[in-house]
């Protein structure tokens, strides 16, 4: 064989049905607001009541944001502290999932916020640090995420950080999900 020519990499195995499906959605959801809403409307019913949506900058980074509206306010007029923390896992999860792709499940593990001042204005979510994200892609396997998340308040004057929030999540590739619930005979690990 010449040194010129190449080997094909093996043909990969085709997904099932339920999982090429679960792909398109999850690279569907982080496309554009319709689709982050619609998904979060049936999933995260919550988040969906918040309002948080997708805003992306000249340069390609997502940052999600929470209006300031009623619904997110306390009893003071300020951006409720539990809509906040809330959600910084969902606003970390949205960035982890643009950044990743769709081939990992994304789970909260711990979740840690540090309340700066009050905010009365929008809320938007800035990725600070991402700690352990090319390792853990490298290896293949399920691993760990620290993040650092701050929180400004936007709309009135210069920005301000109104919190921090550090998070930790667990990406299992979605691939091994399924290996890890069912064993070769196709029932449930542990039962019938």
């Amino acid at each position: 064989m010449s040194s010129s020519m190449t080997l094909a990499s093996p043909p990969q195995p085709r997904l099932p049905f339920f999982q090429r499906v679960e792909r398109f959605c999850a690279a569907l959801s982080v496309r554009d607001n319709f689709w982050h809403r619609a998904f979060s409307f049936v999933f995260l019913p919550a988040a969906s009541k918040s309002g948080i949506s997708m805003r992306w900058t000249d340069d390609g980074e997502l940052r999600p944001r929470m209006p300031y509206r009623r619904v997110n306010k306390n009893w003071y007029g300020a951006m409720a502290g539990a809509a906040l923390a809330g959600n910084a896992e969902i606003a970390g999860g949205l960035i982890i999932n643009a950044q990743i792709g769709r081939d990992y499940t994304c789970v909260c593990k711990k979740l840690s916020y540090r309340f700066l001042r009050p905010c009365k204005g929008h809320a938007e979510y800035r990725m600070a640090a991402i700690s352990g994200m090319e390792e853990g892609v490298a290896s293949g396997e399920a691993f760990n995420l620290n993040t650092t998340l701050h929180i400004y308040q936007t709309g009135r004057g210069p920005d301000k950080v109104v919190g921090k929030a550090e998070v930790t999540f667990h990406l299992v590739p979605k691939n091994k999900v399924g290996a890890s619930l069912l064993n070769l005979s196709g029932s449930r690990k542990g039962g019938t």
